[in-house]
């Protein structure tokens, strides 16, 4: 295999990897989106103005429908995520070497930056980088 190809497949590996982090980014934006819309509909504009208004009691179907969309697209992401996370893993759990495992879920399931991995496993950031360079040649998806 030339370089090009192991490139592109080490590219292809760490893009498989990196789907758990982005579907727990956007169930956190979904989680923030639904606690928003309950919040607005719980505590609604409240002007002080002096300017006469009218109550506003609209019908609540629109509010409804749009926070079921949400809360079942945010189940139906949790599900998807607790598939990919048994997925990826138990791909991760098939390495061979226990510090390239280490240094895969550090950074792929627990979500953790370089410098907290290099801390938490008591070796360099140069070192970190090798095993996980290590690793990623030898995962197989």
């Amino acid at each position: 295999m030339n370089k090009k190809n192991v490139s592109d497949s080490n590219s292809e590996k760490k893009q498989y990897l990196e789907q758990y982090q982005e579907i727990k980014s956007e169930l956190s934006r979904l989680d923030y989106k639904i606690k928003e819309l309950r919040s607005l509909k719980l505590f609604p504009a409240v002007f002080y103005d002096g300017m006469p208004r009218g109550t506003q009691k609209s019908d609540l179907s629109d509010y409804v429908a749009k926070l079921d969309e949400l809360v079942n697209e945010y189940n139906k992401l949790r599900y998807h995520r607790l598939l990919l996370f048994e997925k990826i893993c138990s791909d991760i759990e098939h390495q061979e070497d226990e510090l390239e495992r280490q240094v895969l879920f550090e950074r792929y399931i627990k979500c953790k930056k370089w410098e907290m991995i290099c801390s938490d496993m008591g070796y360099s950031w140069q070192h970190i980088h090798r095993i996980h360079t290590k690793a990623i040649k030898n995962f197989k998806m």
